[in-house]
């Protein structure tokens, strides 16, 4: 009996192990798509800026350039959220008709978009002629990231379909003047911008930002499974619960045995010899613990079994193991076999259950599993459940059943699939991951009915504080 209790405390151990990666997987994912929602959120600013043209500057040939800075602010934002950094991009402190249009990383930014790769850069030219340290210092520009294509293909003397050969001449010039004025790489001073140049014309934005829209949830989808593969249960993750659970175990043991040694402990009277048997002794109980607990988190991971069951499949194993040895020696004959292995798992599933009830009812882990066993080995106690009456209690249990008519044995099996039933959903009731679960559809239910963004909870600590208000 007293091994199950040790078990059923190892089973509690990992099952709060388990219990912690579980919460910080769902607390996680739950960040993931706070961040996502945020995201898109700066997405939306985008749009409802693009929806006013009437506020945007410059006439309806060059409200595009407009445009494109705020795709491209609001892209890099939304980016840089959904990786959960704070956003690099901004139009704070900025003038709208400031040489800079927006900052990146606290770097001043010129958009050119402009049709065509030799215009856009004749247009950085003049830019450059006009604000005489821009692009000298740290300041860069950003051109449609297909003019920049272009230039790199012309740069490099591949052929550009359609571009003209003066063109190409034209291009090569310019980008020597740019190098040659502001003494860096002309890809130091002029950058490619996130999107295309026909991307951010008045008739294609929207498109272009749904697009974008998509792709933030396609990487989001990417992080959650990132997560979820992070905190998957494995071979890794299996060690550490076992090392837990060994630690735990020698711990435990050590104690024990300084406390029944505590007279001689406190008059200095421990011997080496002393010494070197409770070191065995912590030594034997943590590798037991360890090797318990890997079994364990294998049965509860895998199995999907409860841990106080899977603690009670190990003591029942361990005990009949035992027994089928002292078989093979001949010290016990194979009658007594089945009527102490029946007593092995019955003592198993006592403890088990009082085990299971204990956790239930008190949430400290450790405690419950404890308390919960000790409760157990007291129904055994007062129950007498020794190798002749617990070989009794079947025999006449299956005696009576033989008795009942169908009606009745229909009754009684009924009866038994309910309490099976019932305790499938105090199972469910009590499981944090199921539980939890409703936080993350409880988030896209909100943002689905339009609830105010400050008002959403997002993770257990806001649910914590909510809670406690």
């Amino acid at each position: 009996m007293k091994t199950a209790i040790k078990d059923q405390v190892t089973g509690a151990i990992i099952n709060d192990y388990n219990q912690r990666r579980i919460l910080n997987e769902i607390n996680e994912l739950s960040l993931q798509d706070k961040a996502f929602f945020n995201a898109l959120h700066e997405m939306n600013s985008v749009r409802e800026f693009i929806i006013k043209p009437e506020n945007i500057l410059g006439s309806d040939k060059t409200k595009h350039g407009e445009i494109a800075e705020q795709v491209e602010v609001g892209i890099t934002r939304a980016k840089d959220i959904l990786n959960r950094k704070s956003p690099t991009a901004t139009f704070e402190g900025v003038g709208r008709t400031a040489p800079e249009d927006y900052l990146k990383n606290d770097i001043k930014v010129q958009s050119k978009f402009i049709n065509g790769a030799n215009n856009n850069l004749k247009s950085v030219l003049d830019h450059m002629d006009k604000y005489k340290n821009f692009g000298r210092d740290d300041s860069y520009y950003e051109i449609p990231r297909d003019n920049q294509e272009i230039i790199e293909k012309v740069l490099n003397g591949e052929k550009v379909e359609g571009l003209k050969s003066s063109t190409q001449k034209a291009i090569l010039e310019k980008v020597r003047k740019i190098e040659e004025e502001s003494g860096k790489s002309y890809f130091e001073v002029v950058r490619p911008a996130k999107s295309n140049y026909s991307d951010v014309q008045r008739g294609t934005v929207e498109k272009t930002i749904n697009k974008y829209e998509k792709d933030l949830k396609k990487d989001n989808n990417i992080k959650k499974e990132d997560i979820r593969k992070e905190y998957k249960p494995g071979f890794n993750d299996g060690l550490k619960a076992s090392l837990y659970g060994a630690l735990f175990g020698a711990g435990t043991s050590l104690t024990i045995n300084l406390y029944k040694n505590r007279e001689k402990l406190i008059k200095g009277e421990l011997t080496m010899e002393h010494w070197q048997e409770i070191g065995i002794t912590t030594i034997k109980d943590g590798s037991s613990a360890g090797v318990t607990g890997g079994i364990i988190y294998g049965l509860t991971n895998y199995a999907e079994m409860s841990a106080p069951f899977a603690a009670a499949v190990v003591s029942a194993t361990k005990g009949v193991a035992s027994l089928v040895n002292d078989y093979s020696k001949g010290n016990i004959t194979e009658e007594e076999l089945m009527e102490l292995g029946i007593i092995v798992c019955s003592e198993s599933a006592i403890v088990a259950l009082g085990a299971s009830i204990g956790q239930t009812i008190i949430p400290i882990p450790i405690l419950g599993a404890v308390i919960g066993s000790i409760a157990g080995s007291m129904v055994n106690t007062m129950l007498n459940f020794n190798k002749k009456t617990g070989t009794a209690i079947e025999r006449e249990m299956n005696q009576a059943m033989e008795k009942l008519n169908k009606d009745y044995q229909y009754m009684v099996l009924r009866i038994q699939k309910q309490y099976e039933a019932l305790g499938d959903l105090l199972s469910a009731a009590f499981n944090v991951e199921n539980n939890l679960q409703l936080l993350n559809g409880s988030i896209k239910v909100a943002y689905s009915f339009g609830v105010e963004k400050d008002k959403i909870i997002y993770t257990l600590d806001d649910l914590d504080d909510f809670m406690t208000k």
